[in-house]
């Protein structure tokens, strides 16, 4: 009688956590795993044999009904679940901690895995138990509250080491909402259930009747002897239980009990249970192991362009995925559809196998841009149980690297799919990847349903590769000619022999075009390795073969990074040093005239320095005739005579050069158009900061006056498409959607088209702008010039993050690309990445980077280089750099710097200062063809300009373009304006230009300069 009364007194105590229900007192408490305080799930709580229990629910919380008049002194609460230690308590210890914080933890108990054979083990199949009908007894739940309740079967095992691999059961009622089981396996002993053999918790879902199957391979369930396997219920959907499993003619014994801490009670009667067991046999077969069955999935659809019907079999993917979805039968299923950027994310549930819905969605998606991995299969919040990629695997932006540990499924039916990208994520999280052209449906379900190895090898799947080489008609090879299937993006040029390699089919047309040759047409026939011969173009070769002097080779030296090309500084010149200056020599003609092809005439103010050949003009009638005189960094014309050039001690020149190409003088500009002897002295250094006081000069000529008035902004030069037209109709966003939908169905995605629908849709929607956009790095991934012009387009976007894969991805095509490298570093510099900015250009100066030539960009390099310093020294290690590179107080005012996607581009740059004077830089064949040879030998294509320390006014940048071909992957221009250069306050402005598109002079900027 006292221990009821002490019972009953603690149960006042609780009466903040405790709810009236008739004559029973409901108590409160939550269990945790005692490590890591995290909530345990479907917990068993109950008091040893006085039928007073439950189960906590997902979240570790416990409603436990009791009546005080039952509970003795001498009755225990335990506390079970498996892979934990038991927790038994006194009623009075259970009642006293339920009324502190009612947080009951349980201790993890390390247990060791029984050594489970998952070889190639040779076994043989049965099934025990029955599913057939018996009338008599029958396993019931009519109490929702009856959560830790159990309804089990004996099994008799005859074999040793025999494996449970699926429990089945017919269920004859079911009138809940649905419930959720555990499923225990104990052994057998005396006639009852045992000890539960169970390592980890088998949870399984029920919504309806009829015979259900749990898959147990996954849990490596290994038994000698009989065992009794039970139903537990510990979660029911709703307030009302109606469920029942028959009898089976199946001779044993079946058991229940009420609560999972109770007495079992036997009934001479098998339940409508069944195993399939396997055992070890020589007479038996490989059993392949089966997959746990998710209920909770992520389905990652790539919706790419590349995905889109006409490259894959979307049909045959939706058929698998409907199959898939059927076999699980109930599931949560999250839906994401990516490309450049995720889509669209949506949740859907599948009941019976009903993925209608789901098909139906995904039938409904469009396809645009180039895929990016970067967000997927990065985590898991939706605690999904697998996930399924559909994807080809293939992008030049992020690869695919899954990094959450989830069983993945890959899935391609793409006949350019990157099957070891797709293999390699599924091997992550022991998925299986699906290649859908050597699989049928129903081969790659039994892989997706199953473990079976992925041993499958891939080979290069680029079967269709046309190779060749470009050669002039004296077999001499032509670099960078640009090879191009007609009326596609498919584009690459020839390397440093000619020598090229392009995807392409039987009756697909090449086009080949290169610096000076005429374009020549032909149709892929069964040959896939052409040899291809191009005729000179004489109406700007003037019957010279451009190519013979690019095929000369260079003399090399050897320094610390290799073999390198002593002409390395890319024009042509000869030239004397100090060490050659004889202690005779009195008089800069005494020097002058030992320089190979280096003429003295004239006397008095007649007298000048020429060369036995001139290099081209491209300034017209008003330019003196001889080379520029430079003397440490300052360009004189002789037109005046060598009487005003400032006196020189011979004795103290360090070197003199003739500079005999046009390419070496660009610095100078049309005062040194027919080349330039530069003096360097011992008291001066030439630096590339000198380059405006040659724009001073350059105005100085006589005959340069700007006086056109008609020249329009670039901005204001009308030429919208037919396409941007009809796009600009739409009134909204979604409108404007379905336009480019039907456009995109009727015409060809060319780069013009690309770049005006995605600068249009800017107004509407940033991130669907750059979805479209990033159409060029899908369809012309292999494309040089597509993907320079895409660089052009992120970066005037801001886009520096991107830029950089479309660099690295140019550089992995074309390794020798200078220009390349030098916006590589530039790019680094956007992305503070200051440490590996400084590292390139550093390697750059030094040519140090095999088979790349960066002597054509020297300036700008150097230039770039003082920038960096100027701006985040403290950020690089900068001690190794020579002394000229640290001088403080770098700064332009202004730096106009011109970037273009091909040599082979014909166009004319026109600079007029506040004086109106103008002097020109012509980048064409005719005009400069010294340097665009250097270009394409070199490869790189841009060039710098300074406005410094000059007179304040207005400044007019124009540009004429000389090509107006239509072209799906035409020339741009991109031009870059920097203000302050180097300070703090720098300013940047970027335009990109299509070239073909001007068909007349426009003005690029007016600047006011102050």
């Amino acid at each position: 009688m006292k221990a009821k009364l002490l019972i009953a007194l603690l149960l006042i105590l609780l009466q903040p956590i405790l709810v009236e229900a008739q004559n029973r007192t409901v108590i409160s408490g939550s269990i945790y795993d005692a490590e890591t305080k995290k909530a345990l799930p479907y917990v068993n709580i109950g008091f040893l044999k006085e039928s007073i229990g439950t189960v906590s629910d997902e979240n570790g919380e416990f409603h436990l009904a009791v009546d005080a008049t039952t509970i003795g002194q001498n009755s225990s609460l335990q506390i079970s679940y498996i892979g934990y230690k038991t927790l038994t308590l006194s009623a009075a210890e259970f009642f006293s901690q339920a009324a502190g914080d009612s947080k009951f933890y349980l201790e993890p108990e390390p247990f060791s895995l029984a050594e489970v054979v998952l070889t190639n083990e040779l076994r043989k199949e049965k099934n025990i138990g029955s599913l057939r009908i018996k009338q008599g007894v029958t396993g019931y739940w009519l109490n929702p509250e009856a959560l830790g309740g159990e309804i089990a079967t004996r099994f008799k095992v005859e074999n040793k080491k025999t494996k449970l691999h699926d429990l089945k059961f017919n269920i004859t009622k079911n009138n809940s909402g649905g419930i959720k089981v555990r499923v225990n396996v104990y052994n057998y002993k005396e006639g009852y259930p045992a000890e539960n053999i169970l390592t980890q918790n088998i949870i399984y879902e029920i919504r309806g009747d009829g015979v259900q199957t749990i898959n147990l391979e996954p849990y490596d369930i290994l038994v000698d002897q009989d065992v009794v396997v039970s139903l537990e219920l510990i979660e029911v959907y709703g307030r009302y239980i109606d469920f029942e499993v028959g009898g089976s003619d199946y001779k044993t014994f079946s058991f229940t009990r009420l609560y999972n801490q109770d007495d079992w009670e036997r009934v001479n009667q098998g339940l409508m249970f069944s195993l399939r067991v396997s055992y070890p046999s020589e007479n038996g077969k490989v059993i392949p192991r089966t997959r746990i069955t998710p209920k909770n999935l992520t389905v990652y659809w790539d919706a790419s362009i590349k995905m889109s019907s006409d490259s894959r079999d979307v049909d045959e993917e939706l058929k698998l995925l409907r199959k898939y979805l059927d076999h699980l039968n109930y599931a949560s299923v999250n839906v994401i559809v990516f490309s450049a950027l995720k889509m669209e994310e949506r949740a859907f549930s599948v009941k019976d196998g009903d993925s209608k819905n789901i098909i139906k969605f995904l039938e409904s998606v469009t396809y645009d841009g180039e895929v990016d991995f970067a967000t997927i299969l990065k985590d898991n919040t939706t605690e999904a149980d697998a996930a399924l990629l559909f994807s080809n695997g293939n992008t030049i932006f992020s690869a695919l690297n899954q990094e959450v540990y989830l069983p993945t499924y890959s899935i391609s039916s793409s006949p350019e799919a990157n099957h070891e990208s797709l293999q390699k994520a599924s091997f992550y999280g022991e998925g299986h990847y699906i290649n859908l052209e050597s699989l049928s449906v129903n081969e790659a379900l039994e892989r997706m349903l199953t473990f079976q190895a992925d041993n499958e090898s891939f080979e290069d799947n680029h079967k269709n590769t046309i190779t060749g080489g470009i050669y002039t008609e004296d077999t001499i090879a032509i670099p960078q000619a640009a090879i191009r299937v007609k009326n596609t993006l498919k584009e690459t040029l020839s390397d440093n022999l000619g020598n090229f390699s392009i995807s392409a089919d039987k009756g697909d047309v090449l086009i080949i075009d290169a610096l000076g040759m005429y374009e020549k047409q032909l149709v892929i026939e069964a040959d896939t390795n052409l040899q291809v011969a191009l005729k000179p173009n004489t109406t700007v070769l003037d019957e010279v073969n451009i190519y013979t002097k690019i095929k000369q080779e260079s003399e090399t030296r050897l320094t610390p990074y290799g073999e390198k090309k002593v002409d390395a500084i890319g024009y042509t010149v000869d030239e004397l040093t100090k060490n050659q200056i004889l202690p005779t020599d009195t008089r800069l003609d005494d020097i002058i005239g030992r320089i190979p092809g280096v003429l003295i005439s004239g006397v008095g103010t007649n007298k000048r320095y020429s060369f036995l050949n001139n290099v081209t003009s491209t300034t017209g009638m008003f330019v003196d005739p001889n080379p520029a005189i430079v003397i440490d960094g300052t360009p004189y014309s002789q037109g005046n005579g060598l009487s005003n050039l400032p006196p020189i001690n011979v004795q103290n020149i360090k070197s003199i050069r003739a500079i005999k190409s046009l390419a070496g003088t660009n610095r100078y500009g049309s005062i040194a158009a027919f080349g330039a002897i530069e003096i360097i002295t011992q008291d001066g250094v030439v630096n590339t900061q000198d380059k405006h006081q040659a724009n001073k000069n350059r105005a100085l000529i006589k005959g340069n006056d700007y006086r056109e008035q008609e020249v329009s902004l670039w901005e204001e030069v009308n030429n919208t498409s037919s396409y941007t037209k009809e796009l600009e109709m739409a009134s909204t966003f979604k409108e404007a959607q379905r336009i480019y939908e039907k456009q995109k169905s009727v015409t060809q995605m060319t780069i013009p088209y690309i770049l005006n629908v995605s600068d249009y849709f800017k107004k509407w929607d940033a991130d669907y702008s750059y979805v479209v956009l990033t159409n060029i790095a899908a369809l012309a991934s292999d494309n040089l010039k597509a993907l320079k012009t895409l660089v052009f387009k992120l970066e005037e976007r801001g886009n520096f993050d991107k830029a950089q894969m479309v660099l690295e991805r140019i550089l992995e095509l074309r390794p020798s690309d200078a220009q390349t490298y030098r916006d590589l570093a530039m790019n680094y510099q956007e992305t503070h990445k200051y440490e590996k900015a400084f590292d390139l250009y550093k390697r750059m100066l030094a040519n140090a980077i095999p088979e790349a030539d960066f002597s054509g960009l020297r300036e700008v390099i150097i230039d770039e280089l003082k920038h960096l310093l100027a701006l985040h020294r403290s950020k690089v290690d900068f001690k190794s750099l020579p002394a000229d590179l640290l001088k403080a107080g770098f700064k332009q005012d202004i730096r106009l710097v011109f970037e273009w996607n091909d040599p082979n581009t014909d166009f004319e740059l026109q600079f007029v200062n506040p004086q109106k004077k103008y002097f020109k830089w012509s980048h064409t064949l005719f005009d400069n063809r010294d340097r665009l040879l250097n270009e394409v030998n070199k490869e790189y294509a841009a060039e710098a300009y300074l406005i410094d320390d000059e007179e304040p006014g207005e400044w007019i940048i124009n540009l004429e373009a000389f090509d107006q071909e239509d072209s799906n992957n035409p020339n741009f221009l991109k031009y870059t304006i920097y203000k302050n250069y180097g300070s703090k306050n720098e300013t940047k402005l970027t335009k990109v230009i299509q070239l073909n598109t001007l068909n007349s002079k426009v003005t690029l900027d007016r600047i006011d300069y102050k």
